[in-house]
């Protein structure tokens, strides 16, 4: 494996600003629901 030139790190501030797989799959779940009940505006990527 050879030596990468960069090294990326995260700060304590980064891994706070970072979301676990289950509050994105909760935050996916309330979108939905919201544009099905007609609440949500303009354009809607799933």
């Amino acid at each position: 494996m050879p030596i990468p030139e960069e090294i990326l790190y995260l700060t304590e501030a980064d891994v706070k600003q970072t979301l676990t797989v289950a509050e994105a799959v909760d935050l996916a779940e309330k979108g939905i629901q919201a544009d099905a009940a007609g609440k949500v505006k303009g354009d809607k990527f799933y």
